[in-house]
């Protein structure tokens, strides 16, 4: 088989301890259906370790990282072949946005400084 294998449906149950002996806990519960999470071929793994966050329900969010999943044929000890998630995959994407924001800064603040220096000079002229 040469397809991909994912993850199709999530449930989760959560049962948080009581703050405190008079607190009784409250009980989450969510599912997560019709979605293809940690797709990865046959013998290979899907590999993020990048935090994700899963949102369930309004009350009940999961956070995971890093996560490290495979289907089937899992060699003894080990995972097979590793397919990134799409955020680890691009490492300079969070730097790149940083510096085009600091580029853009600086060049607001120059288009700023000619505007303003060009309005001083209206007046008498010298002579």
């Amino acid at each position: 088989t040469t397809g991909v294998s994912y993850v199709s449906k999530l449930t989760a149950h959560i049962s948080p301890q009581p703050v405190s002996n008079a607190n009784t806990s409250k009980n989450y519960a969510g599912e997560l259906t019709n979605t293809s999470l940690w797709g990865a071929p046959y013998k290979q793994s899907y590999s993020c370790a990048s935090q994700t966050v899963l949102v369930l329900t309004e009350e009940l969010q999961v956070q995971l990282g890093p996560v490290q999943v495979q289907a089937f044929s899992v060699p003894v000890g080990d995972y097979g072949q590793v397919v990134n998630c799409q955020v680890d995959s691009n490492p300079f994407l969070l730097p790149t946005i940083i510096g085009a924001t600091a580029v853009g800064l600086v060049l607001v603040a120059v288009l700023t400084y000619l505007v303003v220096r060009d309005r001083r000079v209206r007046g008498y002229e010298r002579i």
